[in-house]
């Protein structure tokens, strides 16, 4: 109960992992605010915080507007009083090739995954400041090992650590860590058609062979967010089962496996 007091922010909270992150820091007895597009499941994110007890605030907020963005952080700060902890969380992958990706798609996938961070960023803050606390931005593997027909979204959540890294350095003055989780593949409905296509090419490329729950990726925001992180800062941390340590990960559970 170590967050019991605090107020925690979470995007894109409505499902997948950020309902999981939510969830994860109710149980740690943080009031929390959650933001997302979508109301209906955001009410019943809240709902299922509200019977634990805790004090929760939902925002119906386009995370790419920074007018939307402000007016949501004015609502929360209204609401529950301060802000301690951000998790910037939200994010959506809409494919398509360089040549053939428009101004409307890169202005989409920027704009979500990257200035909504940055606009959070900067609603957020000025109550960070007042007491310390933490900002934990959502990267992606394919920020660091990109794919094609995902420039767009790749470039986003490279950003996204080089944000992290900077904001790590100009906010440790005021007791503010920032550090970044880096997901691979999780059993959430944003892969859902990967895993439900191409899931067992895409075990092949994990170490562990078996794909992230929300849980898993919950409890390392959680971790970051508390006293027990309290000297790492500017950090991008892959919670990704091992994708990609080496070129042939799954070889070595052929091999296992041929000797029993």
């Amino acid at each position: 109960m170590e967050q019991k007091g605090k107020v925690v922010v979470v995007t894109g909270a409505a499902q997948g992992l950020g309902r999981g992150i939510a969830l994860a820091f109710m149980s740690e007895g943080a009031d929390l605010a959650l933001i997302d597009i979508k109301q209906e499941k955001l009410d019943e994110v809240a709902q299922e915080i509200r019977t634990h007890g805790n004090r929760v605030v939902t925002c119906a907020v386009d995370v790419s507007s920074s007018q939307q963005v402000n007016e949501g952080f004015k609502k929360i700060i209204t609401e529950l009083g301060r802000i301690d902890i951000l998790v910037n969380n939200a994010g959506i992958l809409r494919r398509a090739l360089v040549e053939e990706a428009d101004d409307a798609h890169w202005n989409f996938m920027l704009g979500v995954n990257l200035m909504g961070a940055v606009y959070c960023s900067r609603a957020a803050i000025p109550s960070i400041k007042k007491q310390g606390g933490s900002i934990i931005n959502c990267s992606s593997i394919l920020g660091t090992f990109p794919n094609t027909a995902s420039a767009a979204y790749g470039i986003a959540k490279q950003g996204i650590i080089l944000l992290t890294r900077v904001m790590a350095a100009e906010l440790a003055p005021y007791g503010i860590r920032v550090n970044a989780y880096c997901p691979g593949v999780a059993n959430t409905e944003f892969a859902a058609d990967v895993i439900a296509t191409r899931g067992a090419e895409k075990l092949e490329q994990i170490a562990l062979r078996k794909f992230g729950e929300p849980e898993d990726l919950a409890d390392v925001v959680v971790f970051l967010a508390s006293n027990k992180a309290r000297y790492i800062t500017g950090q991008t941390i892959a919670v990704d089962g091992g994708m990609w340590v080496t070129q042939t990960p799954g070889r070595q559970w052929k091999e296992v496996a041929g000797k029993k």
